[in-house]
């Protein structure tokens, strides 16, 4: 290659070797020194290099929703279970005032009742424990003292007029103990009566009288 060829002022075999102003990225622009010049739309100037620099598009800045702290919630307890209600103590009142019932009537279907009315009274419990209904049957005859007070003071009365027919039970009262208790309230009646005739007689004179 001929020495002393220059190529813009630089020798010519550099030249060929240096790459060309075209292969460099042009630098970024810079702002004048004394801060003034016109910044091309879309730029910024950048506060601390001083560079001109494309802008950044800030959004509007988004509302947070206010934090609210959750409070741990107690544990609640599993409610304790409620006892089932038993009617076997009711029902064996049941039970024993209708065998007395039964036993000035029949005495052997009064003796069958008392043989059976153990597993009956086990078998109603247990209904009256399911169904509503004959729980509140039971409740009705059992937590009021009517039917017992009524049953009781019957009794009595039941006795007496079985046996002035004859249809008490022997082992109960003798045939000779029901005559004679027979004829006692025979004469207390007829006494009774006689009191209430003189009664009645004696008002027509007092009112003569007067």
């Amino acid at each position: 290659m001929p020495e002393g060829l220059l190529v813009d002022g630089v020798p010519l075999d550099i030249a060929v070797a240096a790459p060309s102003k075209d292969q460099y990225p042009a630098p970024p622009p810079k702002a004048p020194a004394n801060g003034s010049g016109d910044i091309p739309a879309g730029m910024t100037r950048d506060a601390k290099t001083g560079e001109i620099r494309p802008k950044i598009k800030t959004g509007r800045p988004r509302k947070e929703a206010p934090r609210v702290q959750e409070v741990p919630q107690a544990k609640q307890q599993p409610a304790a279970a409620v006892p089932a209600k038993d009617y076997t103590s009711g029902l064996q009142d049941i039970a024993g005032q209708a065998w007395a019932l039964l036993a000035f009537v029949s005495p052997a279907d009064a003796g069958a009742f008392k043989v059976t009315s153990p597993q009956m009274v086990t078998a109603w419990a247990k209904a009256a424990e399911s169904q509503p209904k004959i729980g509140n049957a039971v409740d009705w005859l059992t937590r009021s003292s009517w039917v017992t007070g009524v049953i009781t003071a019957s009794l009595p009365l039941v006795m007496v007029v079985t046996a002035n027919h004859g249809l008490l039970p022997v082992n109960l009262m003798s045939k000779e103990d029901a005559a004679t208790q027979r004829e006692q309230l025979a004469e207390m009646t007829a006494r009774d009566l006689q009191e209430l005739a003189q009664s009645m007689a004696v008002v027509p004179e007092q009112e003569k009288a007067a």
